[in-house]
C-alpha cells in the first residue's frame, strides 16, 4: 500500500522489516525489489529481485520487474531477456510485447537488435488492440526501420501520429513526429 501512495522510503523500511524476519519470503523479496528499482536504487533492486526469483522461479511478474529494473540500467541485453522470459507465460501481454519489442528494435547495442522477432512482437500487440494502441504502432514502426522496411515504417508512425491526435496524446505526439522524419529519410531509430 505504500508503494501504491508512493511513499517509497516507508515502503523500503517495512519491506526490509519482512525480509529480515522471513528471508525466504519471495513476496517480501520482490516488493523489495519493486520499490528500491522505483527510488532509483537498481543495483540493490535487482539484487532483491533476482533473490524473488530463486525462491520463486514461476512468478511471471518478476521476469517483467528484472526487465524494467535492467532497461532503466540501460542494460538491455538482460532486460530483453526477462521480458521475453515473461512473454512465455504472458504471451498477450500489452506492456511485455512493447517493451521486448522495442528493445530488439532501437538498442544501441547490435547484440540485443533482432528486428525481425520484434516485427513479430509488435505485429501481435497491433493485432491485439486492433490498430488502437499509440504505444503499439510506434514500437511496430521503430520494428519495420529496423529490418528496412522504412515506408512500412513511415505509414505505421504517420497512423500512429493521427491516433495520438485523435487521442489527445500531447505528450508522446513531438518523439513520434521526430521518428516520423528519420523514417521518411530511410534512418532507423536508435534509443
Amino acid at each position: 500500500e505504500l508503494l501504491r501512495q508512493r511513499r517509497h522510503a516507508e515502503a523500503e523500511t517495512q519491506l526490509r522489516t519482512a525480509g529480515a524476519l522471513d528471508d525466504s519470503s519471495a513476496p517480501a523479496h520482490l516488493n523489495l525489489g519493486v520499490v528500491l528499482s522505483s527510488a532509483g536504487k537498481f543495483d540493490g533492486g535487482i539484487a532483491r529481485l533476482e533473490r524473488a526469483l530463486a525462491l520463486n522461479p514461476a512468478n511471471t511478474q518478476i521476469y517483467a520487474n528484472l526487465g524494467e529494473a535492467y532497461a532503466a540500467q540501460g542494460r538491455f541485453a538482460p532486460a530483453v531477456t526477462n521480458f521475453l522470459r515473461a512473454l512465455e507465460t504472458r504471451p498477450d501481454d500489452l506492456f511485455l510485447l512493447n517493451r521486448a519489442g522495442w528493445l530488439l528494435a532501437t538498442s544501441t547495442d547490435p547484440q540485443v537488435r533482432n528486428g525481425p522477432r520484434a516485427v513479430d512482437l509488435a505485429l501481435h500487440a497491433v493485432r491485439l488492440t486492433n490498430g488502437q494502441d499509440v504505444v503499439s504502432l510506434d514500437t511496430l514502426a521503430a520494428a519495420y526501420a529496423e529490418v528496412g522496411r522504412f515506408q512500412e515504417a513511415a505509414t505505421t508512425v504517420a497512423d500512429a501520429i493521427r491516433l495520438a491526435r485523435l487521442q489527445r496524446r500531447a505528450d508522446i505526439l513531438p518523439e513520434i513526429e521526430a521518428r516520423l522524419a528519420l523514417y521518411q529519410a530511410g534512418q532507423k531509430f536508435r534509443q
